[in-house]
């Protein structure tokens, strides 16, 4: 092994729950009824497309861009006082570089994002390449970020560990040939193992202990 990949949104901290109840605060400034169950059940669904399906009104793409940024800053607020990483992140990290192995993050998530979780974390120096979806043209289950990550860090597929926590993303690492760690922030370790995925944890304290040498 010479690289590890991570994703960001459940996999670096457990915050799935938060852009949950941004989507639902901002579906209801907009005077939609949506739920934290709801907003749970199309968790994998684009907002553009939860936007044009609960908006009864044409929606341009420079509105939903603009919605999407108001949603994030919710998030934000919201989740601020709330963060941590997911137990033995940054443990993990510092391990890995003194192994010398590379570390990238690819995230569909956005630069302001990125940038508040890594601040948060106080995570950033570790990371030698970030790959967010603003810099591919396909989004995850597409294996575009990954694809595009490992080249940039010139490593191989093979020699490369993908950690995710969503179907989307096991799927795009997948494709991309990488093999993946599933993190337990939303889903269980059965539900990885339906997908494929051979190995999953439900902390970073975890993949050390077992898996890491």
């Amino acid at each position: 092994m010479k690289a590890l990949i991570f994703d960001m949104d459940g996999t670096l901290v457990d915050n799935m729950a938060f852009h949950h109840l941004a989507r639902v605060v901002l579906l209801n400034k907009y005077g939609i009824s949506l739920s934290l169950e709801e907003s749970r059940s199309i968790s994998e669904v684009s907002f553009s497309s939860v936007i044009k399906k609960f908006l009864k009104y044409h929606v341009s793409d420079e509105e939903i861009n603009a919605l999407n940024n108001e949603k994030q800053l919710i998030y934000r607020i919201l989740y601020e006082k709330h963060i941590k990483e997911i137990k033995g992140l940054k443990q993990l990290l510092h391990s890995s570089k003194e192994k010398g192995y590379s570390i990238a993050l690819a995230t569909m998530g956005s630069r302001d994002n990125i940038a508040f979780t890594l601040h948060k974390l106080e995570v950033h120096q570790y990371f030698d390449i970030i790959i967010s979806g603003e810099n591919v043209n396909k989004a995850k289950p597409h294996p575009d970020i990954y694809n595009s990550t490992i080249s940039a860090l010139n490593v191989t597929a093979e020699e490369t560990i993908v950690f995710e926590d969503s179907h989307a993303g096991v799927k795009a690492a997948q494709k991309a040939g990488i093999e993946v760690i599933g993190v337990c922030s939303s889903h269980p370790k059965e539900q990885f193992k339906a997908w494929g995925v051979c190995h999953s944890i439900n902390s970073y304290e975890e993949y050390l202990e077992k898996y890491f040498a």
